[in-house]
């Protein structure tokens, strides 16, 4: 990646604070730092921020996933999807340490070559362009309602399409120019301020609607995987480990599994508190998009929205950031000792933006972009890939793996000279049973939700 992603201070990205960077920020873009250094911010504030950066806009799909996996069955598995993306967290810092390599792209190159960095990147690429259309279509969801509401005698205001167009025009567009993210710390600052007000307003409205819904508590629904993708789709964090990790004031994986398990963990009750008052207050009429579930004269949900749309137009510019970075590299237009021209800087923004509005514009079911995303990115980032870095890792020490591995990694007169450094590691059963549980669930998370979904989109349904 370019010299200028790199900075002196590492409690900053780019000269931009963490604490001021939102959910999707950290969880797009990483710090090419080799966390060679300790960082300044205790296991608490370590936590802390992962909680930030792990609940973002796609808690409000939580409730609609519940609905497709069934009650019973989608609150424990909302559950476990937390404890396997702690899980994946902790064995990626764990690879990092044993290699010496704290950047997650690193590392996936050097222990899976160069196929293992490139399937990397498009994870992390189509992952930033699919949260960036999903913003587009909250923002089509909710602006014509507000508009309805509140300034009637504009009914152009109304329309979904010109909606989208023109506040992503004029809020939008001219962010997404800058080449760094400096710029953008005090948007972040606000979208982190909008998003408690918008979880809080909600939990506390969505219950007096609950008598006028059906609820049926079923323990198993029709759609378990597909509302698996939704569950990743909001938990993914795992390419944002080593950034958090960087962080850390006296790294050791002890410490680093507390912040991540403290973290994860209070996400986790949130998101299982949010999704069951979404389910109960709504039950099978809730919405992708739970906003879509309450009046349009309701005072304070419409102070919600007005959050809402904030929050997407200033986080927007920052998840498409990471999706204009990783196609610089793709496109071997930016790299350690070189940047995009202006040209090629403009030509590629305004092309990621376009092909985001042309997929934003017609695609109405934000419930679809969420699990198609999240089955087949989120599965990627932070089931696959970790597990598969980690077998190469430790498991390469026993041989089997690197001979099982080296066809497709491209490199592997460099990887059998940097494996033969590596002193051998002895790994504890239940930790090499737990990445190949990690590895199975995220092949057919990926295959069985990326198949369900599109298999919905094609019936209709």
């Amino acid at each position: 990646m370019a010299s200028h992603l790199r900075d002196n201070d590492e409690n900053t990205l780019q000269g931009v604070p963490l604490g001021h960077l939102s959910k999707d920020v950290k969880s797009e873009i990483e710090t090419t730092q080799q966390s060679s250094e300790e960082g300044s911010v205790s296991v608490a504030g370590v936590a802390f921020n992962i909680l930030n950066t792990i609940i973002g806009s796609g808690i409000l799909g939580l409730p609609f996933a519940v609905k497709q996996a069934g009650f019973v069955t989608g609150l424990i598995v909302l559950a476990f999807v937390g404890v396997l993306t702690d899980f994946s967290m902790r064995i990626l810092v764990k690879s990092g340490r044993q290699t010496g390599i704290h950047h997650y792209s690193m590392l996936a190159n050097s222990s899976l070559g160069k196929f293992g960095s490139f399937a990397l990147n498009i994870f992390i690429l189509f992952n930033g362009l699919g949260i960036a259309v999903s913003y587009l279509i909250i923002i089509g969801d909710t602006l014509p309602s507000l508009a309805e509401q509140y300034v009637p005698g504009f009914g152009v205001l109304q329309n979904r399409i010109f909606g989208i167009v023109m506040s992503s025009l004029l809020f939008i567009f001219p962010l997404l120019f800058f080449r760094t993210l400096a710029p953008l710390a005090k948007f972040s600052a606000i979208s982190i301020a909008c998003l408690p007000i918008i979880c809080i307003i909600v939990a506390i409205r969505a219950p007096s609607y609950a008598g006028s819904h059906h609820v049926e508590y079923t323990v198993f629904g029709d759609n378990v995987f597909p509302a698996i993708g939704v569950m990743s789709f909001a938990y993914v964090v795992s390419h944002s480990a080593f950034l958090n990790y960087a962080t850390l004031k006296n790294p050791s994986q002890k410490r680093w599994s507390a912040a991540s398990i403290s973290a994860v963990s209070g996400s986790t009750i949130v998101y299982l508190v949010f999704s069951a008052i979404g389910f109960a207050s709504f039950g099978n009429d809730v919405n992708a998009n739970v906003f879509q579930n309450f009046p349009i004269d309701d005072v304070a949900i419409n102070i919600s929205r007005l959050c809402l749309i904030i929050t997407m137009f200033l986080t927007y510019p920052c998840i498409f950031y990471s999706a204009r970075m990783v196609t610089n590299i793709m496109l071997n237009l930016e790299s350690e000792t070189k940047t995009p021209t202006k040209i090629q800087h403009i030509a590629v923004n305004i092309g990621l933006y376009l092909i985001t509005l042309a997929i934003a514009l017609p695609v109405r079911d934000l419930g679809k972009v969420y699990q198609l995303i999240g089955a087949l990115c989120a599965s990627g980032i932070s089931y696959l890939i970790p597990a598969l870095i980690y077998m190469s890792v430790f498991w390469d020490c026993k041989g089997a793996w690197y001979k099982l591995t080296r066809k497709i990694r491209g490199n592997t007169v460099d990887v059998e000279l940097a494996r033969s450094t590596i002193p051998k590691v002895k790994t504890s059963l239940l930790e090499d049973v737990g990445v190949t549980f990690l590895l199975i669930f995220g092949i057919v998370a990926l295959a069985a939700g990326t198949g369900g979904t599109i298999k919905d989109i094609i019936n209709g349904n």
